[in-house]
């Protein structure tokens, strides 16, 4: 007796996923099950042909990091006197020189003093003192480092971490636990550390600026707070009330003040692209797995008075990690905001393509 299986259509994608005809016999539903393509791509999820390269990438990365775990910790010298050891003392020396003093935070706090009408004095304050901290942290282990080399100190199994984390090319789990969120390696993470530390002393010496580098703030939400605190206090609003709405815009430091709010840059977009003509977003070029969002209008405004518009609310992540813990302020270490950004396609559409807003990359 003849047997019949019943198969749903599934998803037809590019004429690979098909439905057999119903009534043939069990052999050729078997071939055609057999003839499908053993990894499915992404556009069958609704993902941008992009995720694979994502995909690629995570893997080779956890490969690598894997291999870097296997090698000795051993810093022997060569016969020539130039060993491993030598390259981690020089390079714990770069990273010195690189890394500029700790902030004055008195100084800053007489320029800036605690002002009610303005909350952003307050948030340069104390975005100095938590990268004071990660400095601390960092010149002191890496002193500890060359102390240890040279034969002054012995190897605590903390200034071996660290150590280890020099050599591998890794951030070392001590500072990374007084840092910011990163996925960078170490010399990508002190160039972005000093990159930092340059955009608040160019505040502290110039005024705030007229975009601000959303990407550079240690504790990003206190500065968003900052911005409706402004609004409410000089409009007399109670702050439960207010929101942002968003504008992409095409603005620099030369632009003149916003009306109200604030700008932002340094953000970057993944799983699409902005359209800077049709003012919306569209889909990812192939091979292009980032692109550089222009900056944003912060407009706080009453939540009622906000004009409806088609936008997908795109999440802001500081890393591509995508994950974090919450906090004893109830923030994510992770999530920042949620970024209304127009589009002519429904939500979803960009849901399933994972979407998302960053303030870093891994590289």
């Amino acid at each position: 007796m003849t047997k019949h299986l019943f198969i749903p259509k599934i998803y037809l994608f590019q004429g690979v996923y098909t439905t057999p005809l119903d009534g043939d016999e069990m052999d050729h539903y078997l071939s055609h099950i057999s003839e499908l393509p053993r990894d499915a791509p992404p556009h069958v999820f609704g993902m941008n042909s992009n995720a694979s390269i994502n995909k690629d990438q995570a893997e080779t990365n956890k490969l690598f990091v894997a291999v870097l775990q296997t090698q000795s910790t051993s810093l022997s010298s060569g016969g020539d006197g130039g060993g491993e050891g030598d390259t981690v003392g020089r390079t714990c020396e770069d990273i010195l020189n690189r890394i500029p003093p700790p902030f004055h935070v008195d100084a800053a706090l007489a320029k800036y003093p605690t002002k009610r009408e303005n909350s952003f004095n307050t948030v340069l304050v104390q975005e100095m003192c938590r990268y004071n901290t990660l400095i601390s942290t960092i010149t002191s282990t890496l002193h500890a480092v060359l102390r240890a080399l040279e034969g002054t100190e012995s190897l605590s199994e903390e200034v071996e971490e660290v150590l280890v984390g020099v050599r591998t090319g890794r951030v070392p789990a001590m500072w990374r636990s007084r840092s910011y969120p990163t996925l960078k390696g170490l010399g990508s993470y002190i160039t972005d550390l000093v990159q930092r530390l340059q955009f608040l002393q160019r505040w502290f010496e110039n005024g705030a600026p007229r975009v601000f580098w959303i990407s550079g703030f240690f504790f990003t939400q206190s500065f968003l707070t900052a911005v409706l605190q402004n609004h409410a206090r000089a409009h007399t609003l109670a702050i439960d009330l207010l929101a942002f709405h968003y504008q992409v815009c095409d603005v620099d430091d030369d632009s003149p003040e916003p009306e109200s709010g604030t700008y932002i840059r340094g953000l970057f977009l993944e799983g699409a692209r902005w359209d800077s003509i049709k003012k919306h977003l569209e889909e990812a070029l192939p091979r292009r797995l980032h692109e550089n969002m222009p900056p944003i209008w912060l407009k706080p405004m009453v939540r009622e008075e906000i004009p409806p518009e088609l936008t997908y609310s795109c999440p802001v992540y500081k890393t591509s990690e995508r994950r974090g813990n919450l906090t004893t302020t109830g923030h994510c270490t992770n999530y920042v905001i949620s970024v209304s950004i127009p589009t002519d396609l429904p939500q979803d559409h960009w849901i399933l393509r994972g979407v998302a807003l960053l303030c870093s990359l891994s590289d």
